[in-house]
């Protein structure tokens, strides 16, 4: 930790964050930790509902998801999650895949080889724990190393369910009922 260095501000994951603790404890900076979150979004059954679908799709692929406030788990009320859900699913299905230099692609590569064989392990995951709704796996259109992950939902997830408990800042999402009103 650099000595003119007064604060350290950290944004990510848990194993990351002891990291950087262990770091500034050595100096005694001041120290604000983000770790862990999930950035949910909540949708209740009055909510205007094509703001609300558009709402949790631009949430979770925007910057093909590699943000750190994503919306990777959406809440549904009961009564609107399947009508929800299906509109989701078509939206998603329509997102237009590829390269970040084209102006009509709404979404690009993720960041590095890496982050997509980290997202392909997600939408494996969410395919043994969960229903995938649309996506789960590479957009064929382009390159194999400039390629996102297909824009992957996946439904009913319970919520110990791993794409569920860990923070990732990459898509896929997940879509749970809430337990709301029937």
């Amino acid at each position: 930790a650099h000595p003119l260095v007064d604060k350290i501000a950290f944004t990510g994951s848990v194993e990351v964050g002891k990291s950087v603790m262990r770091a500034a404890a050595e100096t005694l900076k001041k120290l604000s930790l983000e770790l862990g979150g999930k950035s949910p979004n909540i949708f209740f059954a009055d909510a205007g509902f094509e703001a609300a679908v558009d709402g949790a799709l631009f949430g979770v692929f925007v910057n093909q998801g590699e943000v750190c406030s994503a919306g990777s788990r959406v809440l549904v009320q009961r009564p609107i999650y399947k009508k929800m859900l299906d509109a989701m699913v078509a939206k998603a299905e329509r997102i237009k895949l590829g390269p970040g230099t084209d102006p009509s692609t709404k979404m690009g590569p993720l960041v590095s080889k890496t982050q997509m064989e980290r997202v392909l392990r997600y939408q494996e995951i969410g395919k043994k724990e969960a229903k995938v709704a649309v996506g789960g796996g590479r957009h064929r259109a382009i390159r194999e190393r400039d390629s996102p992950g297909a824009p992957t939902r996946a439904a009913r997830a319970r919520p110990q369910a791993t794409p569920e408990a860990e923070r990732r800042d990459c898509p896929p999402s997940t879509t749970c009922r809430s337990a709301g009103s029937r």
